[in-house]
């Protein structure tokens, strides 16, 4: 039966035809590891904090700071803010909490973030994996190369998930170092990955998601995660909902439902209490 499809036609020719494993393959998109088949027709159900608080993420509650082994695989220098940017990453997912790295563009965000998954690797027993990050198409190869530059013992660790070949068992995924993909192909593949426990979930240029609405948007706050981190220099473009859209994916629930943000923080104009 497995290898029988039912072809549907004009009557009377209906009926069952045998087809080889390879042309099954083909033509239903169904393999063991691969499928180049689109899945934008599914989209994962959430809890939506837009009207109510519905999605509390919870967190270890500790007040004291920990400072962290800079590795010494790390192939570059930091400067001191870089090495204040790494410490806190650390103590943010040891305290399992998400956060926004806001650092102005060219301060070195992507380095700081290699620096926090190479202690991982080399200090927490490989804990990172797995790690989702999740990137501008035109992104991809730069994040490829800045961890081969700056951490090159964790560049065969990288799975580089996108086009028809991209592999969508999610048990394979599970078992991977970092993966790194699009915000497109998160969309359309947000069925399989939402599947994966991800220790990290990595954001870069997180204005990709500042429309809370957004199928983008929708998708990544679906996955699973340990540890949530969003990076970009222009948390705000237009308005205050695109910082609450950002935030909801790293602590969801930290700044209310987006109808009492709005309330408290928008139509009072207290930008000063988001400080």
């Amino acid at each position: 039966i497995s290898n029988q499809i039912f072809v549907f036609t004009k009557e009377p020719y209906s009926r069952w035809i045998f087809v080889t494993k390879q042309l099954k393959e083909e033509l239903l998109g169904e393999t063991d590891l691969v499928v180049s088949a689109p899945s934008h027709q599914f989209r994962l159900d959430i809890y939506d904090n837009e009207q109510e608080l519905e999605y509390l993420k919870k967190h270890d509650e500790t007040k004291e700071i920990f400072r962290f082994q800079v590795p010494d695989s790390l192939q570059a220098e930091l400067f001191e803010h870089q090495i204040y940017g790494f410490n806190w990453l650390c103590n943010l997912s040891l305290e399992r909490k998400g956060g926004l790295l806001a650092d102005d563009m060219g301060l070195g965000k992507t380095l700081q973030v290699i620096a926090y998954l190479l202690y991982q690797y080399e200090y927490d027993k490989g804990s990172f994996r797995p790690t989702l990050i999740v990137t501008p198409l035109a992104l991809i190869e730069s994040w490829v190369r800045e961890i081969k530059k700056f951490a090159p013992r964790i560049a065969n660790e990288i799975y580089i998930h996108r086009g028809s070949q991209r592999i969508r068992n999610n048990e394979w995924i599970q078992q991977q170092g970092i993966i790194i993909t699009s915000y497109d192909t998160l969309r359309l593949e947000q069925v399989p990955l939402g599947k994966v426990k991800f220790k990290n979930v990595i954001c870069d240029e997180a204005q990709n998601v500042k429309s809370h609405s957004s199928q983008r948007s929708h998708a990544l706050r679906a996955m699973q995660a340990d540890f949530r981190l969003a990076m970009t220099g222009t948390p705000v473009e237009n308005n205050l909902d695109e910082l609450w859209a950002i935030m909801d994916f790293v602590q969801p629930g930290y700044l209310g439902s987006l109808k009492d943000f709005r309330k408290t923080f928008v139509e009072s104009r207290d930008y000063d209490g988001l400080i």
